[in-house]
């Protein structure tokens, strides 16, 4: 299996794909530091048209979650410096991103699972807005059109598995939500054409 950002025991390489045919990569090393586990990416295109990844909090080798949201300028290969900050650590936040906005939900924060979803500008590279959503963590998040949506996820203690969708429109800033037919934590999901495909995940994430 492939990820565009994998984990080595020093947790700081990042390695960014290029695909050559459906069957043939190759790979550019990139380093990231601090390292970072349960952390969470999203790509990103500004209105002036350059493209960046953003990689939002985690946990780094310290064992201590971070406030950091890292930005690799995808053209010139390299980490902007410094990195953006969001207002609080997260761990096991959610990312995604539509038209010129980036939008980080939930996580775990200092004192317990974090309600709030933090939107930032690509262009400006600066915050814009808050949301509050229902607290939880290790959600997914899709991008479809002019919608970034958060699905399931783990709510608050004990860790129980959430039915949350949040829905936030980047067109009016605002934010909708909607329930899935069954509790999710840890799923996988997918946009193609007008239709979110969400699989699998766990009922029961207590543990």
């Amino acid at each position: 299996m492939l990820s565009l950002f994998f984990v080595l025991p020093l947790l700081s390489l990042a390695a960014a794909f290029h695909p050559l045919s459906p069957y043939n990569f190759t790979s550019t090393r990139l380093f990231l530091s601090p390292g970072r586990q349960r952390h969470a990416a999203t790509g990103a295109v500004s209105n002036t048209g350059a493209a960046y990844i953003f990689i939002a909090g985690g946990v780094l080798s310290t064992g201590a979650a971070t406030a950091a949201l890292a930005v690799l300028d995808v053209s010139k290969r390299q980490f902007l410096t410094p990195e953006l900050q969001m207002s609080t650590t997260r761990d096991g936040a959610a990312i995604g991103s539509a038209h010129d906005v980036v939008a980080v939900a939930g996580g775990k924060g200092p004192t317990g699972l974090l309600t709030s979803v933090e939107v930032f500008n690509v262009t400006s590279m600066a915050p814009v807005r808050q949301f509050v959503i229902a607290a939880r963590s290790d959600m997914v998040a899709v991008s479809m059109r002019h919608w970034i949506v958060f699905l399931g996820g783990r709510s608050a203690f004990p860790y129980v598995a959430s039915a949350d969708v949040d829905v936030l429109d980047v067109r009016s800033m605002t934010m909708s939500t909607f329930k899935l037919a069954e509790s999710r934590a840890f799923p996988a999901a997918a946009a193609l054409g007008d239709k979110i495909y969400v699989a699998g995940g766990d009922r029961n994430a207590a543990t």
